[in-house]
C-alpha cells in the first residue's frame, strides 16, 4: 500500500513514529479492519471503474458490487463511483481518481467507538460523513499525497495529486495539515497543531502545494476566463431576498464535478503561473429571447402522470425538495424500471425490455416537454425559468447536440449548449471543464431526458429534463 512522505524535522525519527503508530493502529483494528469485510455496495456507476480487493485481481464495478476494509477503487478518464456504506456515510470517486479504504470500523451499538481511513492516492473525491465520523470525528482521516484531512462537519470535496491538494467544504468544517513530525499519515482524525480549518460558508479553496507545504486559502476566481463566463456578483441583500430550502438534502445538492472543476482551475493557474491563458472548451452563456411558453410547471406534475412515460426521475437517498417538480420518491421511480444515468441528487430511471436501442431509428430531433433548475449560491436557493432549448441525436453518427435556454430573476438569462456522443444502449455524457451533463434515451427513440449542473462565479446551476420525440 502507497504510503504518504511526511514534510519537516528528521526522516529517521519520524519513521520511528510512523513505525510506532502504524503498529498501534493495526492492534487496535485487528479485529474490525479485517480484509474482506464488507463495509457498503456501489449505489451507481458511470464509465470505467475497477475495484482491486486484498490477495485479488483487478475487476470492473458494477452496481451493487460490495466494498471492503483494503479494497481499492480506480476510475477511468469517464468514470463516477457511488459508494454507499453500512452507517449511511456517501463516497463519490470522480474521473480519473484511485482511493484506498485503509479503515472502516462501524460500531452501531456505540458509533462513538468508530474509526474512518481513507487514502485518495489521486485525483478527485467527495465524502459526506456517516454515523461512524459524525459521532467520531477524532477517529476520521482522510490521506493525501501531501496532507492530512479530519472533520469537523459532514461534506467535503477534495483533489489531490502530487503537486497540491485543494478542498472546499459544503457543510461543518474541515482540518487541513501538510504531514509532519505532528501530523503523521499513519495516525487518525485532524493534525490540530498543524492544520488548518475551512468552515462552510466561505467562497475559498483550502490548498497546499508540494512547494511550500503549508496550508493557504484562496479566493475563488474567474481569472482568465472568458467575460461571457463570469457572471455579476451578488450583493448580499440578493442573496438574501433569494428563497431558502430548509430540507437537509440540499446537501447533496453541490456538484462533486463542479466544485472539483473550480479546484481544478485553480491548481492548474498555479501550476502554470502568470499570463497561462483561458482555460478551453468553456461554453458560452448566451442571451435568451423568452419564447411564449415556459418549460417549468408552477406546481409539481402527479406522480401518476409522471409514470405514465417510460422515463422517470427519482431522488436519491430518499431526498425531497420544495422545488421539485418532476421528481418522485426512489421507491416509485425504481419499480419496474432500471437505473439509467444519475448525479448526487437525483436518477433517472428507464422502462426496458433490451440492451441496446431500436434499429434504424436515423437522425431524431426531441422537443422539451418539462423541466426544473435551480440556481444555488450561499444557502440561497432560485427556482429558474425554463423557457426552451432543443436536443438532436444522430444515432447513425452516435452523436447528440442539446442546448436549454433559462431566466434567473437575480441573474438575468442563462444558458447550456454541449454536445457529444451517444451509445447503442442509449446513454450520454458529457463533462467539461465547467459542466456536467448526463442522459438517457428510450429504447424505442420516443423519449430522452438528462441532468445537468454547470458552474458560475457565484454559485451552480442545475436541473433535470424531459424530452419528447418531434413527429
Amino acid at each position: 500500500m502507497k504510503r504518504n512522505k511526511p514534510f519537516g524535522s528528521s526522516r529517521q525519527a519520524l519513521s520511528s513514529l510512523a513505525c510506532v503508530s502504524a503498529l498501534l493502529g493495526l492492534i487496535g483494528s485487528a479485529h474490525a479492519s479485517m480484509p474482506g469485510k464488507e463495509i457498503g455496495e456501489v449505489s451507481f456507476v458511470l464509465g470505467k471503474a475497477w475495484i482491486q480487493k486484498a490477495g485479488a485481481g483487478r475487476e470492473r464495478i458494477a452496481i451493487g458490487t460490495t466494498i471492503g476494509v483494503f479494497d481499492k477503487i480506480e476510475t477511468a478518464s469517464d468514470g463516477h463511483v457511488h459508494i454507499r456504506f453500512a452507517d449511511k456515510g456517501l463516497f463519490s470517486v470522480r474521473p480519473s481518481s484511485t482511493v484506498e479504504i485503509e479503515r472502516y470500523d462501524y460500531d452501531a451499538a456505540n458509533p462513538s467507538a468508530s474509526a474512518v481511513k481513507f487514502n485518495l492516492v489521486e485525483g478527485e473525491a467527495r465524502s459526506i460523513s456517516g454515523d461512524a465520523a459524525k459521532s467520531a470525528r477524532q477517529n476520521y482521516r482522510m490521506n493525501t499525497p501531501l496532507a492530512a484531512i479530519g472533520v469537523r462537519g459532514t461534506d467535503y470535496v477534495v483533489s489531490a495529486g502530487d503537486k497540491g491538494v485543494e478542498a472546499r467544504i459544503n457543510q461543518g468544517a474541515i482540518v487541513v495539515a501538510p504531514f509532519s513530525s505532528q501530523c503523521l499519515a499513519d495516525a487518525l482524525g485532524p493534525c490540530n497543531a498543524s492544520g488548518l480549518e475551512l468552515a462552510y460558508g466561505a467562497s475559498q479553496v483550502l490548498q497546499v502545494s508540494a512547494t511550500s507545504g503549508t496550508p493557504v486559502m484562496l479566493a475563488v476566481s474567474t481569472q482568465g476566463l472568458p467575460d461571457s463566463f463570469v457572471a455579476p456578483v451578488l450583493q448580499p441583500s440578493q442573496v438574501a431576498a433569494a428563497p431558502k430550502e430548509e430540507s437537509r438534502g440540499e446537501l447533496y445538492a453541490e456538484s462533486v464535478a463542479t466544485l472539483a472543476v473550480n479546484q481544478k482551475i485553480a491548481l492548474t493557474r498555479a501550476n502554470a503561473g502568470p499570463g497561462a491563458g483561458v482555460v478551453p472548451s468553456v461554453p458560452d452563456v448566451t442571451a435568451v429571447v423568452a419564447p411564449p411558453r415556459e418549460f417549468t410547471p408552477d406546481v409539481a406534475i402527479a406522480t401518476q402522470a409522471l409514470k405514465n412515460s417510460q422515463l422517470l426521475w427519482g431522488h436519491l437517498y430518499n431526498q425531497s425538495f420544495a422545488h421539485d417538480r418532476i421528481v418522485v420518491d426512489y421507491a416509485t421511480a425504481s419499480e419496474g424500471r432500471r437505473g439509467a444515468v444519475s448525479n448526487d441528487t437525483y436518477a433517472l430511471f428507464r422502462l426496458e425490455n433490451s440492451p441496446r436501442v431500436q434499429p434504424g431509428l436515423g437522425v431524431v430531433g426531441f422537443a422539451l416537454n418539462s423541466a426544473q433548475a435551480t440556481y444555488k449560491s450561499n444557502g440561497a436557493i432560485e427556482l429558474l425559468d425554463v423557457f426552451g432549448g432543443s436536443l438532436n441525436i444522430d444515432f447513425n453518427a452516435n452523436t447528440f447536440a442539446t442546448s436549454l435556454d433559462m431566466r434567473s430573476k437575480t441573474l438575468g438569462p442563462l444558458g447550456l449548449s454541449v454536445s457529444g456522443r451517444i451509445g447503442d444502449g442509449g446513454y450520454f455524457s458529457v463533462v467539461g471543464p465547467n459542466h456536467e451533463m448526463a442522459g438517457a434515451v428510450s429504447l424505442d427513440g420516443a423519449e430522452a431526458g438528462y441532468f445537468f449542473e454547470k458552474a458560475l462565479e457565484t454559485g451552480v446551476i442545475d436541473g433535470v429534463t424531459l424530452w419528447g420525440r418531434q413527429p
